[in-house]
Formats: structure tokens, sequence, C-alpha cells
């Protein structure tokens, strides 16, 4: 590949990753109006706003920070070696504790696909409470997924608040 091609295809690939990146930036940005009420305190929409942006504002501003830092890491020891902290420190940060799972026992796609046996034996070897709960009599339905809503979203906020 001639020189000239090299450089195109560098600088459309470089262009597209940091389109996908920006666009988060700026989804977050437009979005943030609609879901700082879901986040912040009631009551006061200035600082819904303000404590949004500034979570907009941490990130924006760690960014360039966590690049030289990474950067310097992969210019001493290989990119292969930064891609791979960047993607331990990724996987360490999104280990969760504990999953919840409810699972119906008529559902078509259990044993075939879906196969929480699996699941059971890779939250085991990363150390994850797992609660499956099999529900006899249900599928893989809207109906399941409503009945058992309530519940979900009880667990989570449990654990959101810290409780």
């Amino acid at each position: 590949m001639a020189l000239e091609a090299k450089r195109l295809q560098a600088i459309i690939g470089g262009s597209a990753g940091n389109l996908v990146e920006w666009y988060d930036w700026y989804a977050y940005s437009a979005l943030s109006l609609y879901f700082s009420a879901s986040f912040f305190p009631k009551g006061d929409p200035t600082a819904q706003l303000l404590n949004t942006s500034a979570v907009f504002a941490v990130g924006f501003f760690m960014r360039p920070i966590g690049a030289y830092v990474m950067g310097r890491y992969a210019d001493r020891h290989g990119r292969k070696a930064g891609l791979a902290v960047s993607v331990a420190l990724i996987e360490d940060g999104a280990r969760v504790p504990e999953l919840l799972i409810d699972q119906g026992d008529a559902d078509q796609f259990l044993t075939e696909q879906l196969k929480p046996e699996l699941l059971r034996a890779a939250c085991d070897a990363a150390g994850i409470d797992l609660t499956l709960r099999i529900q006899p009599g249900y599928d893989h339905s809207y109906y399941f997924i409503s009945t058992f809503l309530a519940d979900h979203v009880n667990w989570h906020a449990e654990r959101l608040k810290g409780g």
C-alpha cells in the first residue's frame, strides 16, 4: 500500500474513532436537561443541572490527564501493554458484587441459548454473588418481565442507596 493511502487510512480511522468518542460527550450534554432530575435531589432544578454539569466537567478535564498517563505508559511499555492496562481498568470498574436474575422455566430459549448454569459458573469463578430465581411456568414474554420488574427496581434501588 502506498504511503499516501496508508496516511489517508490512518486519518479516516482516527477521525472515525474521535467522532464516536465525541458523540458520547455530545449526547450526555444534550440529554442532561432530561435526566438530571432522575439522579440529583428533587426540588431545585438549578442544582440538578449544575450537578449534572459537574459530572460532565470532571470527565472532560480528566480525559487529557488519563490520555497523558496512559500515553506515557504505552510509549514505555508498548501499545499492547497499554491496551491491556486500559481493558483491565475498565473491567475492574465494571465489576459488580452481585446479580439478580429471574428466568422462566418454560422459556423456549432456556437450555439451548440462555444456559443459566453457565452464568452461575461464570459468576462463581469471578466471585460474584448470583441470585438466580427460576420462575415456574413463565416463558420469555413481556408478561414475565412485567411480573418481576418491580422486584428488580427495588433490588437496584436498595443497592444504589447503599442499603
